[in-house]
């Protein structure tokens, strides 16, 4: 039986207009961790923007560029030296990308991936089979199905500059990476179907279940001994720990993401995230709602901190010099997480900056 289409966005959207979101000073969280920005900022930007004006047409590559996903990859890996920054800030940038053509707000006047969900499993199953191909044999490719959808090629083209770097690392892991891209690419297929085409919410558990994988965090911890240069033995880089660090890092971006992108879903009225779910869900009010996210980025953090130093401890068994290399590589995560928190308050994507008081909390009117 069909699903009768309800929309679910337009009295939640109502609701909020006018209102203020209200998030309080998170350093409780954040300022426990490495933070900076790389001092290779202005060469990453040249570096993204060539790239972008050989694969894209002028608005799309103008439209990507104003995202500022150099300052993203600087302010998360402060210390990376540049072949590693270059290949993280190209990664960033693909999967946005990727994830752009079906975040979209979906236009029913054109049939593209965006606005057909036929099309945009074609898309996503052909970008999968492309990334396998270019990094398991070096000779990326796509049928000519794939050649007819709309902007296949020029992401392929985009994501092959970062090939011969991500192939030649010798502790990236390339099975377990396409894995974790692939929990990446499936689930948008679920965020797309309910949210995006029909505007129906989700519960917040099936949101949480399928958030992890659209967030990318996990292929993107994949590529955390190649930012840090360690080779560690996988008693360390598959330890628990490990393990628990990944999944909170993913928490903790989701959620921060969620906390502080609302204004601009409203603007866009593509509301994909948990303050508007919470909202239809429980009828809570948003600062009740604000309230559980914070206490979730402060477990999460926790609850990392707590792996992080257990992984110190199981690596001091291996030696001074393997304590040393999972102590950067602890810090990239580290890194990571307070990035994604200084790209999201102070970057143009969702325009917040100004919102932000003197006593570090965010005043955002909706």
């Amino acid at each position: 039986m069909a699903i009768e289409a309800t929309d679910h966005f337009t009295p939640i959207a109502r609701k909020l207009r006018g209102s203020v979101l209200r998030v309080p000073n998170l350093d409780s969280v954040y300022g426990r961790w490495k933070q900076g920005l790389n001092s290779h900022y202005d060469r990453l930007v040249m570096e993204i923007n060539q790239q972008l004006d050989g694969c894209f047409q002028e608005e799309r590559a103008n439209a990507a560029k104003s995202m500022d996903f150099a300052l993203l990859t600087c302010r998360s890996y402060p210390c990376a030296d540049w072949p590693q920054l270059r290949g993280m800030g190209l990664f960033l940038v693909f999967l946005h990308l990727f994830d752009d053509e079906f975040d979209r707000k979906a236009d029913t006047n054109v049939k593209d991936q965006a606005s057909d969900l036929n099309l945009s499993n074609k898309y996503r199953l052909g970008m999968y089979h492309f990334v396998e191909s270019a990094l398991l044999n070096g000779a990326p490719n796509y049928n000519d199905i794939e050649k007819t959808l709309i902007g296949f090629a020029p992401v392929c083209n985009f994501f092959s500059a970062i090939v011969p770097a991500l192939r030649d690392a010798p502790n990236i892991s390339i099975p377990r990476f396409l894995k974790d891209l692939e929990f990446f690419m499936g689930p948008s297929n679920e965020e797309q179907h309910r949210l995006t085409l029909e505007r129906r919410f989700p519960t917040v558990e099936q949101y949480d279940a399928f958030r992890l994988g659209t967030g990318a965090v996990d292929s993107i911890c994949d590529l955390h001994q190649y930012v840090a240069g360690t080779n560690l033995p996988d008693a360390i880089a598959r330890a628990p720990e490990v393990m628990t660090m990944r999944r909170e890092a993913s928490i903790q971006t989701c959620v921060c993401n969620d906390l502080l992108s609302l204004r601009k879903e409203l603007n866009d009225m593509t509301l994909t995230s948990l303050i508007p779910i919470h909202l239809h869900e429980s009828g809570a009010s948003m600062d009740e709602i604000v309230g559980k996210l914070v206490q979730e980025l402060s477990r999460s953090a926790d609850a990392f901190d707590a792996a992080a130093k257990g992984l110190r401890t199981k690596a001091q068994g291996h030696g001074e010099g393997i304590a040393l290399e999972t102590g950067r590589f602890i810090e990239v995560f580290e890194g990571f997480q307070t990035g994604c928190f200084a790209f999201f308050s102070k970057s143009k994507r969702f325009g917040i900056a100004d919102c932000q008081l003197p006593d570090g909390s965010f005043c955002i009117p909706l």
